[in-house]
């Protein structure tokens, strides 16, 4: 039985991963295909508007998947109970946002957000449909079916909203790609299922579940308005055009971060649970990996902000130039998420979720102060904040991990300090290079070929024993 759940659970992590990847990798596709079609104004709209459907979507859930997925002992009657809780707070959440539309679009000084707020907010009725379907398919390991689902409906939508910005139906375009999307999870998870609601509520079901997911949506709201925090700024106090032009470069900037993270968490997590209880092979993996991880991304991140120009003229064309400074800024800042991830998954393991909870109420605080503190000197001021930002988010994690393994902020830097030494000689090098050219498509092969011979090179004079040392113990733990 034991080893029948590992195996589901070994595949289960496998077919998420590629869930993950389908869905970021493909809507990344589609995403520069749309850029290339629409215009920064109509980018800038949607991120108005994802700022209340995030916070709407988070509410709607209300921290009821993973209840259920939590509750060993959960009956026929949380189920159902969940469903109508799910779709009964997902019509109230859309008509506060049909009503509030007109008032959201004078204050943000867009008056399209108006139409675009009611029609888009449909799709929260729609995937609370099946919310409940979604986490069956959790709890039974069964994420193949919801990769193949998310794969298809993300393929399909980006089909017809290409179509349609091609037809020059501008930011509609970017709504019915959602609303498709949607629709097609929602249907494929009910023809899927095999579980239906039955005709009963259950006030003694929906305490336990709120019970816990009460905490659940406390956590993750106060994240998600963090997170919402700097559009709501930049929608509120510029225009959507420039809204449009810093998320896209914000986007552009963390993609490939935010992916590695997540591939390094799943490939950390069960490491670090395995020597949980060995303080001395926790704090050496940890060591490692953060090592390791930097050496991968930081380079990365390095040629992606000298090569931003002929990045974003070559993928998005010239209309998008005026985020180049932003993905630079970002692209320097970001490099330090995957660290700041191992950080907090090394809490995680040791079961201090009262660490997590300190560093995050910590971090959202200093977050807030740098941007009314930014904000007032434009958007680059407020991309230098976020950049800065990242190291705060690092610091405030490591002041907890140095009483899990013993390792600061400071020892973490010193670590690092080698490579961002050989990034900055990358970079300069990939600068010159590059300019030596006019044409886009050749800068960036030129610059990127140069990077990665002048990075590797560098490494192997000078930090060989890192990559061997790190090679033979990863192996051997491996085997």
């Amino acid at each position: 039985m034991e080893k029948d759940i590992k195996s589901r659970a070994a595949k289960s992590v496998v077919w998420s991963f590629a869930e993950k990847l389908s869905v970021q990798g493909i809507g990344f596709i589609i995403s520069l295909i749309l850029a290339r079609l629409l215009v920064p104004e109509d980018y800038g709209v949607i991120a108005i508007l994802h700022i209340f459907i995030s916070v709407a979507t988070v509410f709607i859930d209300g921290g009821f998947s993973n209840a259920l997925i939590q509750n060993q002992k959960r009956t026929e009657k949380d189920f159902s109970t969940a469903f109508y809780t799910n779709i009964g707070v997902a019509c109230f959440c859309y008509l506060i946002l049909f009503f509030v539309a007109p008032y959201l679009a004078d204050f943000f000084l867009q008056p399209l957000l108006k139409d675009v707020m009611r029609i888009y907010g449909i799709s929260l009725i729609i995937s609370s449909f099946a919310l409940v379907q979604k986490s069956r398919f959790y709890i039974n390991y069964n994420f193949r079916i919801i990769a193949y689902i998310s794969f298809i409906a993300i393929v399909l939508g980006g089909i017809v909203a290409i179509f349609m910005a091609y037809k020059g139906l501008g930011v509609w375009s970017l709504v019915w790609y959602h609303i498709i999307v949607e629709l097609i999870r929602t249907v494929s998870l009910w023809l899927l299922s095999r579980w239906k609601p039955s005709l009963c509520f259950s006030r003694q079901s929906f305490y336990t579940i709120f019970g816990f997911g009460s905490k659940l949506l406390v956590a993750n709201m106060i994240n998600i308005i963090a997170a919402n925090l700097p559009t709501f700024m930049i929608g509120r106090l510029f225009n959507a055009t420039n809204l449009g032009l810093f998320n896209r470069g914000q986007s552009l900037a963390y993609f490939i971060p935010l992916n590695f993270s997540n591939v390094l968490t799943q490939a950390c997590y069960p490491v670090f649970c395995e020597v949980q209880n060995d303080g001395q092979r926790l704090r050496f993996f940890f060591v490692k990996y953060v090592r390791i991880s930097f050496v991968i991304i930081s380079p990365v991140m390095t040629i992606l902000a000298v090569l931003a120009s002929p990045l974003v003229s070559f993928v998005l064309t010239d209309k998008w130039l005026p985020c180049v400074p932003f993905i630079q800024i970002l692209a320097i800042g970001y490099m330090f998420d995957p660290v700041m991830r191992l950080n907090a998954n090394v809490i995680n393991v040791t079961g201090h979720s009262e660490y997590t909870l300190y560093s995050e109420i910590f971090k959202k605080t200093i977050l807030l102060f740098i941007l009314m503190t930014t904000c007032w000197l434009g958007l680059i001021g407020m991309a230098i904040g976020l950049a800065l930002y990242s190291l705060v988010d690092l610091l405030a994690v490591s002041i907890y991990v140095k009483k899990v393994v013993g390792v600061n902020f400071i020892n973490e830097m010193v670590m690092l300090v080698p490579q961002i030494l050989y990034c900055a000689i990358t970079g300069i090098i990939v600068s010159f290079c590059s300019n030596l050219f006019s044409t886009p498509i050749i800068q960036l092969v030129v610059g990127t070929l140069t990077g990665v011979f002048t990075y590797a090179l560098l490494m192997l004079i000078f930090s060989r024993s890192l990559i061997a040392v790190s090679y033979t113990h990863l192996r051997a733990h491996e085997t």
